[in-house]
């Protein structure tokens, strides 16, 4: 049984950690916080207010990732949908994951299979709201503007490393005419990149509970991993 591929890294790191505390402690190095930008954090607590105080949200996204070991790149696009901190609806090529706010259903088409689990499932922070909000609670290091084509952005460069500990890069493009997120670019400790650029944002149109619930297609094998 998989979990999210965050805390399987987190899992990793922890058995770093438990290796390198095994070894003779080192002279301890002074801690660095990097100093926060004010104009970087003011615009980002612009798009952390919007966020958050959204009823619901609809974004569509295209994706773009880089896999370091492998030397490949995938691009795909999906939609995820977003109601409170438990309830969403994430569909990309080949996979759909739906959650009611107790149950999660996971669609995985190759394998004609839907996984029906309990939320508790997820780790802490591993929900599509909690991980968006993570990302924007970020400390703002420096601020730049930029050009899109026509659309002229904020470029926030953002410090993960308390909000997101197996990142080391983290930027966040802000649309400079409403201040929504328009693309977010990751790079992880193992040098793997993503690129989500959001082609879609839609706030508190009140999207139906039932958007929440799935139906298990005929011909696809249900099973039932709840307690």
């Amino acid at each position: 049984m998989l979990k999210p591929a965050l805390s399987i890294i987190g899992v990793i790191l922890a058995l770093t950690a438990a290796w390198v505390s095994a070894a003779p402690p080192a002279a301890p190095l002074p801690e660095f916080t990097p100093a926060v930008n004010s104009a970087a954090d003011s615009l980002l607590q612009k798009a952390v207010a919007f966020h958050r105080q959204a009823k619901d949200l609809t974004l569509a996204f295209q994706a773009k990732t880089y896999q370091s070991a492998l030397d490949k790149t995938s691009e795909y696009s999906g939609t995820l949908q977003l109601k409170g901190e438990g309830k969403f609806r994430l569909e990309i090529p080949g996979t759909r994951i739906v959650s009611d706010g107790k149950t999660v259903w996971e669609h995985h088409e190759a394998n004609q299979q839907v996984l029906i689990k309990d939320i508790k499932f997820w780790d802490e922070g591993q929900l599509p709201a909690q991980a968006l909000f993570r990302f924007l609670d970020a400390r703002a290091l420096e601020h730049e503007v930029v050009q899109e084509g026509k659309i002229r952005l904020h470029k926030l460069t953002l410090d993960p490393s308390e909000k997101v500990k197996n990142l080391r890069g983290l930027v966040v493009y802000l649309r400079a005419d409403n201040d929504k997120v328009h693309k977010i670019e990751t790079e992880d400790l193992s040098d793997n990149t993503t690129e989500y650029r959001l082609t879609r944002v839609e706030a508190n149109k009140g999207l139906n509970d039932k958007v929440f619930r799935y139906s298990v297609p005929k011909g696809v094998e249900s099973v039932d991993m709840r307690d």
